[in-house]
């Protein structure tokens, strides 16, 4: 029982220290121009907010994409850009134009009825979609909250100071029993 509790700890306090890491880059993400969007090793996070591209990338989902040069997008492939509202999008492409020798994309969402109205430039391309890891958004989302700090640093607390409370005590209690 005491191996399960302590694997059970072990792997908790790994989740959330992976979640308070993605946060942290998230608090970091948001705070700087959309464009200078910050990478780590290449790869940016970024947390799903529509359900343009479902079934693909759902609401809630973090979707991983790698920074990307224009020359290596083809059609099909999901990218994400920056739209002229300074918005970030990540949409499919379904067609590549050259004008003039400059390369754009012309994108649309997998749920959207209509292809986007803007073509997207070398400019304004972020990079290329990757993977995602589904509804961890919605987590670092109630983690940003103040409800959800409060719980984040009451349970690495509780998980941090449990252990060395459990081995004091132990050994209170068996110098009263060696004393007695």
């Amino acid at each position: 029982m005491k191996i399960f509790l302590k694997w059970t700890k072990n792997i908790l306090l790994s989740i959330i220290a992976i979640l308070v890491i993605i946060v942290a880059i998230s608090f970091f993400q948001s705070n700087v121009e959309t464009k200078g969007v910050h990478n780590i090793f290449g790869y940016t996070i970024l947390n799903v907010l529509t359900g343009s591209m479902e079934p693909t990338i759902k609401p809630g989902d973090l979707a991983i994409v790698k920074i990307t040069d224009a020359e290596f997008i083809e059609i099909d492939d999901v990218i994400t850009f920056q739209a002229s509202n300074q918005t970030l999008v990540t949409h499919r492409v379904i067609d590549i134009h050259s004008n003039d020798g400059v390369i754009s994309f012309e994108t649309k969402g997998d749920a959207n009825n209509v292809k986007d109205e803007e073509l997207v430039l070398p400019n304004q391309l972020i990079g290329s979609y990757v993977l995602k890891i589904p509804k961890v958004g919605y987590i670092i989302d109630f983690i940003k909250t103040p409800l959800g700090i409060f719980i984040t640093v009451f349970v690495i607390l509780t998980l941090v100071v449990i252990d060395p409370i459990k081995k004091y005590l132990k050994s209170d209690e068996n110098e009263h029993k060696k004393a007695s």
